[in-house]
């Protein structure tokens, strides 16, 4: 199963710049991340119960080797699947994985591929929620619209039938779930200058090492969110 998909964006590092982005899409991994320092990761699920619901996919952003301040983005589908051993390797590595809204990803995924997610943990959502304080909506759509592009345009593509074929999915959709991982990264970057400009780098250091242990606690039935904040 392999399925390659192209489409135009505003690029996330530079926002004037227009980029044709290439998405992968397979039941495996296709790039190597041997030499990589840091992945986005989120996911496709049929519902937020992490007992009930299944995973349908895995989408990972990653630095593009061959040219700077692009990205590769490449989506493993792992409904009814056998899990892909090469892709819990790489949770298991040492590479920075950026999330937003962990609590919901790194459950499911720690579920689904039987292993913790090691390596530091980067979550957008809490690190606004630290050093964005002058802005309540923490949102990723606003995040991105407030720091990185003001024309961005989300599509609302959540609801859809994620677990069918990828080969059946519309373009539309692979363009959605890429860029729920396109602009982690280039967050990630504007809030760690934003935290030393505000002298808040260490506390936000200190949260997100918080994170592997909460992912253990809600994955084993915690009902838990202590970044309602």
């Amino acid at each position: 199963m392999h399925r390659s998909v192209k489409f135009n964006l505003n690029n996330p590092y530079k926002p004037d710049e227009i980029v044709a982005q290439e998405v992968l899409v397979s039941d495996k991994l296709q790039y190597s991340y041997d030499k990589a320092s840091w992945i986005s990761l989120d996911a496709e699920f049929l519902g937020l119960n992490i007992n009930r619901d299944a995973l349908c996919s895995v989408q990972i952003a990653s630095e593009d080797p061959t040219e700077v301040e692009r990205q590769r983005v490449e989506i493993v589908y792992t409904y009814q699947q056998k899990v892909d051993e090469d892709l819990r390797t790489l949770l298991r590595s040492d590479i920075i994985k950026i999330f937003h809204v962990f609590s919901s990803d790194m459950p499911m995924l720690m579920k689904y591929f039987g292993t913790d997610i090691r390596g530091d943990i980067f979550d957008t959502k809490i690190a606004s929620k630290i050093v964005w304080t002058n802005s309540q909506n923490s949102s990723k759509t606003n995040l991105i619209k407030s720091l990185i592009d003001p024309h961005y345009q989300k599509l609302e593509k959540g609801d859809s039938r994620w677990e069918i074929e990828p080969k059946n999915w519309s373009e539309e959709m692979i363009e959605y779930a890429a860029k729920d991982v396109l602009y982690l990264n280039p967050l990630m970057i504007k809030f760690e200058k934003i935290a030393k400009d505000r002298n808040r780098s260490e506390i936000l250091n200190e949260s997100m090492k918080t994170l592997p242990v909460l992912s253990k606690l809600i994955l084993n039935g915690y009902d838990l969110d202590v970044y309602q904040f």
